[in-house]
């Protein structure tokens, strides 16, 4: 599988049933240092709750803007 050092995504956070299964995916994406830049527009305000389970897999987690994330793998 390819990685990546830097991975934008938007308006991903729709179904929470799903956050375990995108973490992983962005952890299969991404080595050591790479970046994911988050921006969650939508209303719902899920994204607490999966900034939460990216830090509880290993995630650092930072807002850098409004509604808008780094998230990396350290």
């Amino acid at each position: 599988m390819e990685h990546f050092d830097l991975v934008v995504a938007s308006d991903i956070l729709i179904y929470v049933k799903q956050y375990s299964n995108l973490i992983k995916t962005l952890k299969q994406l991404c080595l050591r240092g790479s970046i994911v830049w988050l921006s969650n527009r939508r209303r719902i305000n899920t994204e607490k709750l999966f900034l939460e389970m990216c830090s509880e897999e290993g995630l650092s987690t930072q807002e850098i803007g409004p509604k808008v994330f780094e998230i990396k793998l350290i």
